[in-house]
């Protein structure tokens, strides 16, 4: 062979290559034309440059630093063989196309959101939790009323008795509303109790030493059971039988017994002026020395005087919501009552509840 390697090669190339192949690189210029199977080694210094048309056969062997520039085109099918371990530098930004498919191997994490999610779940969790919460709540949701009223006539800025959720602590169960204290009654005389007069019974306010300002319901009858006392009447209250009773509860309001559920074994002292017949078309009565609670959201509306038990019973029609009434007599005159729901109705002596009849 020629000892110089030729300026340009020949455009024909020979059909038998030459035994010995010269030492010096080939022309800087590619050929137009590569050779059809490629070379088993790779290129000890790659094209700088990537090509134009990639192979359509990926390389068996691939590179052992990736490219600084990814692909214009990723590809469209997942790898075959993914990564074992997770990204050290994971993306910024989510997938705008995330995969339909979901992980065979999803990450577990073993502790909890340092950040709870700012909305709620759409579809709650089947299953209950598996560790509840240690602490039971301190206010359960338990909608029942009861009456509560100032300590002392006039100590409350003339407030009136109102009939309260039981497990609020306050009047309205507003932070700003008046606090609902707890003082005792007793028929019997207990250590430290005294009595303001002969138709009262036994009462105080420090119990075991300790004034309590500001309770539940259920906690002030807990209170006055655990010094062997009961909570005062409503009538025992405002008739000042727990007045002055220290604590300074005065000017605030105190928690009172419920109504008996038995009845009373001694007759009313003014019973009912209207007779308990048969129903009349329009209205039936259900209960005698009873009435529309006083303060309730029950009740809807009150009338200090009616001519009769007609006159209350058109009152009642013509009010929203209205489906019993209570006629009874009171202050010398002849009292009309409406409200919603007859099993908040109380006892009160000389009244008579009716139904309407639909």
């Amino acid at each position: 062979p020629t000892r110089g390697v030729s300026g340009l090669p020949t455009r024909t190339p020979s059909l038998v290559p030459t035994l010995a192949p010269t030492n010096v690189p080939t022309t800087a210029l590619p050929s137009v034309n590569p050779s059809f199977p490629p070379s088993e080694a790779p290129s000890d210094s790659p094209s700088t440059p990537p090509s134009e048309t990639p192979s359509g056969i990926p390389s068996l062997r691939p590179s052992n630093a990736p490219t600084a520039t990814p692909s214009l085109k990723p590809s469209t099918l997942p790898t075959s063989t993914p990564t074992s371990a997770a990204s050290m530098r994971p993306t910024v930004l989510p997938s705008r196309s995330p995969t339909n498919v979901p992980s065979v191997s999803p990450t577990i994490s073993t502790a909890p959101s340092m950040g709870p999610t700012s909305m709620p779940s759409s579809t709650p969790s089947a299953n209950p939790s598996r560790t509840p919460s240690n602490v039971p709540s301190s206010h359960p949701t338990i909608t029942t009323f009861h009456w509560a009223a100032c300590g002392s006539t006039g100590g409350c800025s003339n407030e009136p008795a109102s009939a309260e959720n039981s497990n609020h602590n306050r009047v309205g169960g507003s932070p700003s509303g008046r606090e609902i204290a707890v003082r005792c009654c007793s028929d019997t005389l207990l250590p430290g109790f005294e009595q303001k007069d002969v138709s009262c019974p036994y009462g105080d306010s420090r119990l075991d030493g300790v004034c309590y300002d500001s309770v539940a319901f259920d906690e002030a009858e807990t209170l006055c059971a655990s010094v062997g006392a009961r909570l005062c009447t409503l009538v025992e209250v405002e008739n000042n039988c727990v007045k002055s009773t220290s604590c300074g509860h005065n000017a605030r309001f105190t928690w009172t017994s419920p109504p008996s559920k038995t009845p009373t074994t001694v007759p009313c002292a003014s019973p009912s002026i209207v007779p308990s017949a048969g129903p009349t078309g329009v209205y039936w009565p259900i209960a005698t020395n009873t009435k529309c609670p006083h303060g309730h959201p029950d009740r809807l509306f009150k009338i200090f005087s009616v001519a009769d038990v007609d006159e209350c019973y058109n009152a009642c029609l013509a009010t929203v919501d209205c489906v019993v009434f209570s006629v009874g007599e009171w202050g010398g005159y002849l009292n009309c009552m409406g409200c919603k729901n007859p099993a908040t109705m109380t006892y009160e002596c000389g009244f008579t509840a009716y139904e309407l009849i639909p």
